[in-house]
């Protein structure tokens, strides 16, 4: 308690740790609530971080392009994706839409994501499950494609970022500068096992992450996500200042 004559304290808003600028206004999932797989302990704490409403709108929009093309390339009858291809779809189909806005905003999200679409030659255990069409390449060929979606390259860096961001605050209680790169690459599988070796943690079986920090001060580090069981994610992480990982 305050000694007698000395005003109170008066509790400090923490601030947004996107932005770093804007107070917190609500509580970002790290992982959102419908990447969450069934089965998920309905008592487990979801990790939330303080966030403006800005940025929590900006965060969602890649989250929901992102979550479209990974939901559309995984094994749905993996547990630690299970429902998870469901609650997507539900948030994408104009059908579903309680209100003629809803219905309009889904219907442009469908027409976003269908400029996308296009014809991918990939081998056979590449696209298990993908509709296939013939296509014709450049050498004027007709082959066998698979329908494929154009991934959006920086809205998995946005959800790289986010993931980072957040399980970083939540272990050090310290905000990464503004202005820091987050670079995503897919991890061959050899690196993954050997990531293994290095702390992390889970967020269910939904997200499994690693990560390695630079022991010079730098802030520089390397984490590594799975997501639902088998997408896998790495990201380089260079605050503002260092020397780049890659070029």
């Amino acid at each position: 308690m305050p000694a007698m004559g000395e005003p109170a304290a008066v509790p400090t808003q923490p601030v947004c740790i996107y932005c770093q600028v804007a107070p917190a206004e609500e509580g970002d999932h790290t992982l959102p609530r419908g990447w969450y797989p069934d089965g998920t302990d309905p008592k487990l704490q979801r990790l939330t971080v303080p966030s403006c409403k800005a940025c929590g709108a900006r965060l969602k929009k890649a989250e929901e392009q992102a979550a479209f093309a990974l939901a559309m390339a995984i094994d749905r009858d993996h547990p630690a994706a299970a429902g998870v291809y469901e609650r997507v779809r539900k948030t994408w189909n104009a059908a579903e839409a309680k209100t003629p806005r809803e219905r309009r905003h889904r219907a442009r999200k469908i027409q976003s994501v269908m400029t996308r679409v296009q014809a991918v030659v990939v081998p056979p255990d590449k696209a298990l499950g993908a509709p296939i069409i013939k296509a014709r390449t450049a050498a004027g060929l007709w082959v066998d494609a698979a329908i494929g979606i154009k991934f959006r390259r920086m809205d998995l860096d946005t959800v790289a970022e986010k993931f980072v961001r957040g399980l970083h605050y939540d272990r050090t209680k310290a905000l990464l500068p503004v202005g820091t790169a987050f670079t995503s690459f897919e991890p061959p599988e050899e690196t993954m096992q050997q990531a293994a070796q290095l702390p992390g943690g889970e967020l269910s079986i939904g997200l499994l992450y690693r990560y390695s920090e630079s022991e010079d001060g730098t802030g520089r580090a390397i984490w590594f996500f799975l997501l639902w069981g088998q997408v896998k994610i790495g990201v380089f992480v260079e605050p503002p200042g260092t020397p780049p990982i890659i070029t």
